[in-house]
């Protein structure tokens, strides 16, 4: 079975959320291992702010930065274990912040390393930064038009018709104005960031993480990572790959452009990891962050990706089904339809009793209280299988797979660090 072009994809600032992660941790010993992990790296308590905290410091750029890694590696972690291992990725991206998890996930950067250059990146921006930042509905070339009439600078390009501008707030009250004047049917979105993130008002705090970028060691891998500096793959080379990091401080995140190179590489399915957008307060009412901007990415393209998220219980599940039953899966679960047939036609007592046993383990639990994530332990000299979806009496896949389209209702991402 052909193995599926693989790309990991990560958010950026604007994921957050109080309570972030609190469901994978409470039923997962990997995902509590990573944040303690974090506790002992950052010298706080990461976990008790990104679940508890009743002062709204997750939504502080130096908090927020370490914060959302942290939720993005701890899901790719559970997510590696659940698959074990099968599932590795071709090509990695992530948006602003998330360059540095798609980093970790491609073995450039150790957990540890990624957290102490993210934590001193959040500090640094947020001390040394200025401004704000707006989204605009135009295309690159009419937004820096405008921006540069009022002192301001491109900050990204999320897609041709989705730009991020920055500048001094008041450049950016006047910015405003003349936008509604042009384009009285189209509106602008002021964005709730600590700086103009990805402009000129960025130097100094890329000044000063410039030695930190120097200290911090970088492997060179076999996995492809996008670059938001550029918007093509990075170098294999760790000074190249810390000179882009400088560079993309204050420089426009060409996101659009990473997408596009993705799409040409020939990925075929996209995973999600970390954060989640949405009015819910609870992880499960939460939906992937950058769905939206990639399924209008791929919209184009001749073969449009399977799209896949993993950022609380509920995605996990449904990924992890839709995955064990795709035609693209690089190994197809080696469940016998015997065993499948007589877990099916056995009492709750009796699978109780199955599960008991050892033929099966529990993974996880379930939005339901009455289903879970299973795995069945194959005999000696069978490879392993993926989870599937049961109940108490029958085994369910859960939906086929999670599609571009599927994931439309995510909101638009807050493009911001």
């Amino acid at each position: 079975m052909k193995k599926p072009f693989l790309l990991f994809l990560f958010p950026g600032q604007g994921a957050q959320y109080a309570g972030m992660g609190s469901d994978l941790h409470a039923q997962h010993e990997i995902v509590r291992h990573t944040y303690e992990e974090a506790v002992d790296t950052l010298g706080y308590d990461i976990t008790h702010l990104s679940f508890a905290d009743s002062e709204g410091k997750i939504n502080l750029t130096r908090y927020t930065q370490p914060a959302i890694l942290t939720h993005s590696v701890a899901c790719l972690r559970l997510f590696s274990k659940l698959t074990q291992g099968q599932l590795l990725p071709d090509v990695t991206a992530g948006h602003s912040l998330g360059e540095y998890s798609a980093l970790v996930a491609a073995g450039v950067l150790d957990f540890t390393s990624a957290l102490r250059l993210v934590s001193t990146r959040g500090e640094l921006m947020s001390t040394h930064g200025d401004g704000e930042m707006e989204a605009l509905p135009l295309d690159l070339q009419a937004s820096a038009r405008l921006a540069e009439k009022h002192y301001c600078a491109i900050a990204a390009c999320n897609l041709p018709d989705q730009t991020v501008v920055g500048g001094h707030a008041s450049d950016l009250d006047n910015l405003a104005r003349e936008f509604t004047e042009i384009h009285p049917k189209k509106r602008s979105t002021r964005l709730k960031t600590e700086g103009a993130f990805h402009t000129y008002l960025m130097i100094e705090a890329a000044k000063r993480f410039r030695p930190v970028l120097e200290d911090t060691v970088f492997q060179i891998t076999d996995i492809q990572v996008l670059s938001n500096y550029t918007g093509d793959f990075h170098e294999s080379d760790s000074a190249s790959i810390r000179s882009r990091l400088f560079l993309q401080l204050f420089h426009p995140v060409l996101w659009h452009q990473n997408l596009v190179s993705a799409i040409e590489s020939g990925v075929t399915t996209v995973i999600e990891f970390g954060g989640g957008i949405g009015k819910g307060t609870t992880p499960a009412e939460k939906n992937p962050n950058i769905a939206s901007i990639v399924k209008r990415a791929f919209r184009g393209a001749e073969r449009i990706p399977t799209y896949h998220a993993v950022i609380n219980t509920g995605t996990l599940e449904q990924t992890l089904a839709a995955l064990d039953s795709s035609a693209s899966c690089p190994q197809k679960p080696q469940f016998k339809c015997s065993a499948v047939k007589e877990w099916g036609s056995n009492s709750a007592k009796e699978n109780t009793a199955r599960k008991a046993s050892g033929e099966y383990s529990r993974i996880s639990a379930s939005g339901s209280a009455n289903s879970a994530i299973f795995c069945r332990q194959p005999p000696q000299g069978e490879q392993s299988a993926l989870p599937v979806a049961i109940t108490a009496t029958s085994i369910s896949l859960r939906s086929p797979a999670i599609t571009i389209a599927a994931m439309a209702l995510a909101s638009a991402h807050n493009p911001s660090g």
